[in-house]
């Protein structure tokens, strides 16, 4: 009876720690996802392949990734390269201010490329930036033997 009572005790104190945590975990980094899913921030691949030779294709994957295949043309930008990465796309947008940078990541639901997005237009004032529907998985899907 009582390992009972103890049991129910530690198990209540846990579920009183975990639903502050939670709610800290979300007011510090909301999902970006929800921000992203109601613009038209996020593009089909068709929609960027109409863009044509506008397209400036950002790869917000690991660079192990990006290496082993990636969009014919794309760039790395991830956030453990950040800075580094930063230069050479800024070169690239320097030269046609009015290209349209397209971001993907590894995963169909993926939040690498979101927080690309989001951080390129807050820190560099960009606004055509946008983020690929289904990500690498898609690319693949069109384009089955690309590397």
């Amino acid at each position: 009876m009582k390992l009972n009572r103890t049991m129910r005790a530690a198990c209540l104190l846990c579920l009183a720690a975990t639903i502050p945590a939670a709610v800290m975990g979300l007011a510090i980094k909301p999902n970006l996802s929800d921000i992203l899913l109601d613009s038209d921030e996020i593009i089909s691949l068709a929609t960027a392949k109409s863009w044509g030779d506008t397209v400036l294709w950002i790869d917000s994957r690991k660079r192990e990734q990006f290496d082993k295949e990636h969009i014919p043309g794309a760039l790395p930008l991830n956030e453990n390269e950040w800075d580094e990465c930063l230069v050479g796309i800024a070169v690239a947008r320097s030269l046609d201010p009015d290209r349209k940078l397209v971001i993907y990541c590894n995963e169909e639901e993926c939040d690498s490329s979101m927080d690309v997005a989001l951080r390129l237009r807050k820190e560099t004032g960009w606004d055509k930036v946008y983020v690929l529907d289904g990500g690498w998985p898609a690319w693949k899907r069109a384009h089955p033997d690309s590397e």
